[in-house]
């Protein structure tokens, strides 16, 4: 079962934490209006949140929101 849960990756002790400060270290950035390192940190946790839960897991949702919210990066040519 705990195997299916974690979608067969393994995972280390620390992984839970990075994910935690990455969240945390996006949401700051957000506070301080600078979205390309705020998508940057949402994208590692999101990164470590589905080695650890799998990649369609209902637990994804808060992240792939704050993910989302995050206004489109401008085209330079």
């Amino acid at each position: 079962m705990i195997e299916q849960r974690t979608g067969g990756a393994s995972f280390g002790s620390g992984d839970e934490g990075r994910f935690f400060q990455q969240l945390r270290l996006g949401d700051a950035y957000n506070n301080i209006e600078d979205p390309a390192n705020a998508e940057r940190a949402y994208r590692e946790a999101l990164a470590i949140q589905q080695k650890i839960l799998g990649p369609n897991d209902r637990g994804l949702a808060l992240t792939m929101m704050k993910l989302a919210a995050q206004p489109p990066r401008e085209q330079r040519c």
